[in-house]
């Protein structure tokens, strides 16, 4: 038995677009079977490479009086997510990037961002999940360096960049651990894919956050 702790791998991520009111989207969404959540899968995307996650925790700032650190200005976390898809379906990817869809196969390179709600899956030492979710946010695509296949072939991944936005408590998202008492991957879902009480076909623009500073006293 293994410790319920570390994370090992990246087994798997899962994305949803949010109408106006921070719903997902199920009927002309990434997933038009129920729930309207998009998994990257292997048969269809050939899997997700890397999920890089930063900005986890905000900055810190000294407070200095009579010659001594006497308090700690905490920022606000600004997390970001630079995300790794070895070859994502060009459907999914054209509408998490906002891309209009100009018909025939055609799609306009810029794309008005769309608001996204995203979970990213590891596991813990004994195979347990670790389940890292954002409420809300945006995806832009990275650069793409294509070269001439020579003894190998040249293949070029889909980097993509989340940036989360804060909700209206100023939170960006949780983490879970399937290992805890009560867990129910359900719960997590409905928690980071909350579903609307009707379908909706509107996509929203980005959003602003805000963000905000607390001070804490150094004991």
């Amino acid at each position: 038995m293994g410790a319920k702790g570390g994370y090992i791998g990246l087994q798997k991520a899962k994305l949803a677009l949010l109408d106006s009111n921070n719903k997902v989207i199920t009927s002309g969404g990434l997933n038009d079977d129920g729930d309207g959540i998009y998994t990257v899968t292997v048969s269809e995307d050939l899997g997700a490479n890397a999920a890089s996650l930063t900005g986890l925790a905000g900055s810190t700032t000294s407070v200095y009086g009579n010659n001594t650190r006497v308090k700690m200005s905490v920022g606000k976390a600004q997390p970001s997510v630079a995300l790794t898809v070895n070859a994502f379906n060009y459907e999914t990817l054209n509408k998490i990037l906002g891309r209009e869809d100009l018909g025939n196969g055609k799609f306009n390179f810029e794309g008005d961002p769309v608001n996204l709600a995203m979970a990213v899956y590891s596991n813990t030492d004994d195979g347990g999940d670790i389940i890292f979710g954002f409420y809300k946010g945006i995806m832009t695509p990275g650069d793409l360096s294509l070269a001439t296949d020579q003894d190998t072939e040249n293949r070029v991944t889909d980097a993509l960049t989340y940036t989360p936005l804060g909700n209206e408590d100023g939170d960006y998202g949780l983490i879970a651990w399937s290992d805890a008492d009560g867990y129910e991957e359900a719960d997590v879902l409905d928690t980071i894919f909350p579903q609307a009480s009707s379908d909706t076909t509107s996509t929203t623009t980005v959003a602003t956050s805000t963000t905000t500073t607390s001070t804490t006293t150094v004991a």
